[in-house]
């Protein structure tokens, strides 16, 4: 492969993966501001850039345990527990 094509392509990875981290800190923004399915849309616009990110996956598990305990504290008004995500 040639010198210039490299350069191109570890650039193109270098983009993806900064594009990849600013949805997943967009929806610990959104996720911590309680808006859930915004943060979710973002968490997973993150997976379709870098599908094995530790950090992003963790972060949804974290939103979707806390929309379930959300979902059944509505019949049960049982307050959340803290769920943060890491950003």
């Amino acid at each position: 492969m040639h010198k210039s094509r490299i350069l191109h392509v570890l650039f193109v990875f270098l983009l993806l993966w900064q594009e990849s981290r600013a949805h997943m800190n967009l929806g610990a923004i959104l996720h911590v501001n309680g808006k859930y399915s915004e943060a979710e849309g973002s968490y997973l616009a993150a997976l379709e850039l870098k599908p094995t990110d530790d950090v992003t996956l963790l972060n949804l598990k974290k939103l979707r345990q806390l929309q379930s305990r959300l979902n059944q504290s509505t019949t049960t008004c049982a307050p959340p527990t803290n769920n943060n995500p890491k950003t």
